[in-house]
């Protein structure tokens, strides 16, 4: 399961490395390289760690951001019950919630795009179910 420091990892080896950055990460890691010369130890390890979990699309699918992300979230969805005074419906919402299952952010989104932006004003890095 990725965890915030992974992430947060990845985003400062962005932001170290700039242009370039996922070519030269994956480089050093499916290539048994050792990691470019500015990274730290714990942040090697971590790197290889996220590598080993979420493979090279989380590398491939990640933007960084200049602040730190505060949490990792999983993009779910789910059915939400709508009513007035004739009758009630269910219709889709998506939800971001953490490992467990519990909710990281409410209310629940009517769309994907509305969660993706509700998760990126709250630094919070989406993964996608």
């Amino acid at each position: 399961m990725l965890r915030i420091k992974h992430i947060n990892a990845m985003n400062r080896f962005a932001l170290r490395y700039g242009y370039g950055w996922r070519r030269r990460l994956l480089d050093s890691l499916t290539t048994s390289k050792a990691m470019p010369g500015r990274t730290s130890e714990r942040d090697a390890t971590l790197l290889r760690e996220l590598y080993s979990l979420g493979g090279k699309e989380v590398i491939e699918s990640f933007k960084p951001v200049e602040s730190a992300y505060s949490k990792v979230a999983y993009l779910r969805k789910d059915h939400i019950e709508k009513f007035n005074q004739a009758r009630a419906w269910f219709v889709n919402a998506w939800r971001l919630v953490d490992y467990r299952g519990a909710d990281v952010i409410q209310p629940w989104a009517s769309t994907k795009t509305e969660a993706r932006e509700m998760a990126r004003d709250a630094n919070v890095y989406v993964i996608e179910e």
